[in-house]
């Protein structure tokens, strides 16, 4: 079935007109949304969006008061704990199809925004005939980073990793360390942020990054917003993909966090067994209205959940019989009392029953 066309005149029109239903900005609190770009065209899959409708995106924001940050102010923040500005935001892009060169990257450029490219330097160093989506030669890469854009590490393969491993140390050198010894010496770049392909990661992953690099920043692609409390080897992320419309996207980029103090089980965690609850503690419980807290599961739904201890911010949500997915990933919306804007967190673990 034939796609419709999508084009920046009724994405613009669409924001004009939902605009007016959101609450106004509040810009008392300190926070940072990160949105992740993949590819740019109608070809495969829902997550390469339409040029026009990424740069009416970009346009939105820039001419509504929003501030781009590079990777390296993003880092600097959570570093030193200085709040964010206004309205921050970081644009990251994955994978390095060759349409983030010829779309994504001159007009980001004429626009003096920052942004940061996420690349596995496999397919930047072999062919792929067919059907498949051309990459980014080494050239188009040192002119991009010439002209100030960051590139990050997002492993060698692109592997789905979601299978337990025995051979962690292999893995390390030949996925991660790898791609980043070529890309710092191809590109004369320093690494300083990895993003694991398909947004999988377990615990086993973050302390070998940890061990074994430098790194200040590891992006999954749990949804949510970041503030100065967060790990900074789990930012969240938002996907931005063909599916993302006007409506979606405004909604998106008026998140505020949903600081959590602990939740069990905990992000990365391989499981072997269905676990009947999920517990979660909120940092700033009166910050969420009672009736507006959902909980949902990948693969599961919406589910039910009670109050532990109110005050605490302490609450359990029930699993409903077995998980279904061996990527499950928990998220908590919540609408804050006095902007009555969502509020948003996001973890996930691994089901590994055999």
């Amino acid at each position: 079935m034939k796609r419709p066309k999508i084009n920046l005149m009724f994405f613009l029109i669409t924001l004009v007109c939902v605009v007016f239903l959101l609450p106004p900005a509040s810009q008392a609190e300190s926070h940072l949304t990160v949105l992740t770009y993949h590819g740019f065209g109608t070809q495969l899959s829902e997550y390469f969006l339409p040029p026009d409708v990424f740069r009416g995106q970009i346009l939105y924001m820039k001419n509504n008061g929003y501030n781009f940050l590079s990777l390296a102010e993003v880092e600097e923040h959570l570093r030193t704990g200085d709040s964010f500005p206004d309205n921050a935001v970081f644009i990251t892009v994955d994978d390095a199809y060759l349409s983030t060169y010829t779309e994504a990257f001159p007009f980001l450029k004429k626009h003096d925004i920052p942004w940061a490219l996420y690349v596995y330097t496999e397919v930047i160093e072999e062919e792929h005939p067919g059907d498949y989506p051309s990459f980014v030669t080494w050239d188009m890469l040192e002119e991009m980073v010439d002209a100030g854009v960051y590139i990050g590490n997002h492993s060698h393969t692109h592997s789905y990793f979601l299978n337990p491993r025995d051979d962690y140390d292999t893995w390390i050198e030949e996925e991660i360390l790898k791609a980043e010894e070529k890309l710092e010496e191809r590109l004369d770049v320093e690494i300083t942020s990895y993003a694991p392909p398909y947004g999988i990661y377990d615990t086993y992953m973050l302390d070998e990054i940890r061990d074994h690099t430098d790194y200040n920043t590891v992006l999954t692609s749990d949804a949510g917003v970041v503030d100065q409390r967060n790990d900074t080897f789990l930012l969240p992320r938002f996907e931005i993909r063909e599916s993302t419309l006007a409506v979606g996207f405004l909604t998106t980029i008026d998140r505020r966090p949903l600081p959590v103090e602990e939740f069990s089980p905990a992000a990365g965690a391989r499981l072997d067994s269905t676990p009947d609850t999920i517990y979660i503690n909120l940092k700033e419980p009166e910050n969420v209205l009672d009736d507006l807290v959902e909980i949902y599961l990948l693969g599961a739904g919406q589910l039910d959940w009670d109050w532990k201890d109110r005050s605490a911010g302490r609450l359990v949500a029930r699993i409903p019989g077995e998980l279904k997915n061996s990527w499950n990933t928990v998220t908590i919306r919540a609408v804050d009392p006095e902007s009555r804007r969502y509020r948003k967190y996001s973890f996930s673990f691994i089901y590994s029953p055999d």
